[in-house]
């Protein structure tokens, strides 16, 4: 019969009957059979055993969690879960089977969870656990260097190092060592290390470990890379001059000193010495000391060392000592303080006949005039006579009565009439008894003026003309038998024949005090009588005139000394062309506010050199002068300048008269 397949479901049973079995048992029983009884058929959790953590408990490793899966229906493992605590409170986000380990986590016990899940069947089992102790972590040096401005010795060096504790446990100190070659250096244990010569060529490192304030505290001692010491270059230092007259005169030995040092201690071998002229090589001269010659004359002198060691670094740094000027002449003071007034006017001459030089000095309104005898060593006494009370300006000496004496004429300011002090040749003075009708007078001046061998007399003034007097050859002079210039205000006055016609001319240098004013050329007849020269000047503020034949020509040339307090006006030099006409030299003498100056060969080189209030210039013979570079005081209040030889040695010494102070003396030391 074929099957028809119809929309219906079809159920059946069976009844299973037992072999041997019949229509009724044979306990007499229907025969019916009684059903088995049901069986248990659960399914089984997995497990995770064996569950361990791996890596070094520190802070900054990486724990990693492991564990055995199983499950004993055979169920895959699914997605398994972890977890990381603290003491066993969970730590946020950590669900991985790894933990880096942070710096909350020393001194604390990790754990590792895991919870095993079953992909099929019972999936998830029960947690469990295991835990490591995370110990505190030793402080760290690292990153060892070394600093310092060089590598050579006496240069000191830093250590230096990065500190680091993953625990976050501050630094408390450090411990140093610094090591020579790797071997220890007694003593040497501290941050910074200063170079000795030991070291010069030897590795230098230093060893360091620290220590924190909590945790574990000791680290572990590590050492920096090695720098190697330098063999420095030898060095002169402290370069000095001296003289074997303790001078810088022509003449004179000059020793170069210096300070030879080498910090590896290498031996000084050689070293060079080069000696300079105005920084120019003077050639061949290479010694430790040099002899100043006539061609050094007013040049600047040094020397240069080149330090030389025998080994290490052989050549060191050329070095420059300072300059001086060698000069031709030099001035020491004697250190006496003559008087303490308000000195005027000063001059040589021997006033008691015993063959030297000794001193008169006139004073405003400082209880007279004074007389000073030399000892012929330079040494002037104690004044044996105070001679008038007027207020005296300037002084000449002379013999004005021809007894063979120098008298004295004291110019006298203020409306005091000037004054002639006679000589009894022992150096007392006594007035003449003349009243020279002649008031507010600021300079004298002694010369033959009429060609009668006499000396006549020229007071200048500040104002009412400069008044002429003739001597009568015993000291009396008279009335004046001419004033001059009586529309300038006069302060100076040089006489001498400046138009070579065998008379003494005069020059007067005239001041206003609130301009500049032309100095005058007045020419003799020579009879005594004198008249303005065409001759032009020029517009000066003078203080002092000096004549003297500067460039050697046979005639007078001139000096001005100026006074810059009321014009800016350097002093300046005039030179004459022998007839009385004077052309102003482009050179000027550059001080200012000179009160004075002197001609006089100082140098003795047969010219005329010139001295100012404080500064000597020394003449080439030509008119040309060059100012020697220090003074020879330190001062510059002067009244009055003069030359002579007070210690009879044969050159030119200096005496100043000083307005407001005590009067000095300056030795030539040539």
């Amino acid at each position: 019969m074929a099957w028809q397949s119809v929309s219906k479901f079809i159920t059946f049973s069976v009844l299973v009957l037992l072999l041997g079995a019949c229509a009724g048992g044979s306990d007499g029983s229907s025969g019916n059979a009684e059903p088995a009884p049901d069986q248990d058929q659960t399914n089984a959790e997995p497990l995770a055993d064996q569950v361990t953590i791996s890596g070094s408990p520190f802070v900054g490793s990486t724990l990693t969690g492991t564990y055995a899966y199983s499950d004993d229906d055979g169920d895959l493992e699914g997605a398994t879960s972890f977890r990381w605590l603290r003491n066993t409170q969970p730590i946020s986000g950590a669900t991985d089977a790894s933990y880096l380990l942070v710096r909350e986590d020393a001194d604390s016990n990790i754990s590792f969870e895991v919870t095993p899940i079953a992909s099929t069947g019972e999936t998830s089992g029960d947690a469990k656990s295991t835990s490591v102790y995370i110990q505190n972590s030793k402080p760290i040096a690292s990153d060892l260097f070394v600093t310092g401005s060089s590598s050579f010795v006496g240069t000191t060096w830093y250590a230096n190092y990065t500190y680091e504790d993953v625990d976050g446990d501050l630094v408390d100190f450090s411990v140093y060592q610094w090591l020579r070659d790797g071997v220890v250096i007694s003593g040497a244990t501290s941050a910074s290390y200063t170079l000795t010569a030991t070291d010069s060529g030897k590795l230098i490192s230093f060893d360091v470990y620290v220590l924190a304030i909590t945790g574990s505290i000791t680290g572990t001692t590590v050492t920096s890379p090695a720098y190697r010491v330098e063999n420095s270059a030898p060095t002169a230092s402290d370069l000095t001059m001296v003289s074997n007259s303790a001078s810088a005169l022509l003449g004179v030995t000059i020793t170069a000193q210096y300070i030879y040092s080498d910090l590896d201690l290498d031996i000084e071998a050689g070293s060079l010495i080069r000696w300079f002229r105005d920084d120019v090589l003077i050639d061949g001269a290479n010694d430790h000391t040099y002899l100043l010659s006539a061609v050094d004359s007013e040049h600047l002198i040094h020397f240069s060392v080149t330090p030389i060691a025998e080994a290490g670094v052989t050549t060191g740094s050329q070095v420059y000592s300072t300059s001086f000027q060698a000069v031709p002449v030099e001035y020491a003071g004697t250190g006496q303080s003559l008087g303490g007034g308000d000195s005027k006017g000063v001059a040589l001459g021997d006033l008691d006949g015993d063959g030297d030089l000794d001193m008169a000095v006139v004073n405003d309104f400082s209880g007279g005039n004074k007389i000073y005898l030399n000892d012929g060593a330079s040494t002037f006494s104690e004044p044996l006579q105070s001679i008038g009370t007027d207020n005296s300006e300037a002084v000449a000496l002379g013999d004005m009565d021809g007894d063979g004496d120098l008298d004295m004429v004291v110019a006298n300011d203020n409306f005091y009439k000037s004054k002639i002090y006679l000589n009894d040749g022992s150096a007392i003075f006594t007035g003449s008894g003349q009243e020279i009708e002649t008031s507010s007078s600021v300079d004298v001046v002694l010369g033959d003026l009429d060609g009668d061998g006499d000396l006549d007399v020229i007071f200048v003034k500040h104002f009412g003309g400069n008044d002429i007097y003739m001597n009568d050859g015993s000291g009396v002079l008279g009335d004046a038998v001419q004033s001059i210039g009586d529309d300038k205000e006069g302060d100076t006055i040089a006489l001498g024949d400046v138009d070579g016609d065998g008379d003494l001319d005069m020059i007067v240098g005239n001041v206003n005090f609130s301009s500049t004013d032309e100095t005058r050329l007045y020419l003799n007849d020579g009879n005594g009588v004198f008249s303005t020269s065409s001759v032009s000047l020029g517009l000066n503020v003078n203080s002092h005139i000096e004549l003297g034949d500067l460039d050697g020509d046979g005639d007078l040339d001139m000096i001005i000394a100026n006074l810059s307090r009321y014009v800016s006006s350097p002093n300046r030099v005039y030179i004459n062309d022998g007839s009385g006409v004077f052309s102003i030299l482009e050179q000027s003498l550059d001080d200012f506010e000179s009160t004075s100056l002197a001609l006089g060969d100082v140098d003795l080189d047969g010219d005329l050199d010139c001295i100012t209030d404080d500064s000597i210039y020394i003449n080439d013979g030509s008119g040309t002068f060059t100012k020697l570079n220090f003074p020879f005081r330190n001062s510059s209040k002067t009244s009055v300048i003069t030359l002579g030889d007070v210690d009879g040695d044969g050159d030119l010494d200096i005496v100043v008269a000083v307005d407001g102070g005590g009067n000095e003396v300056y030795i030539n030391r040539l």
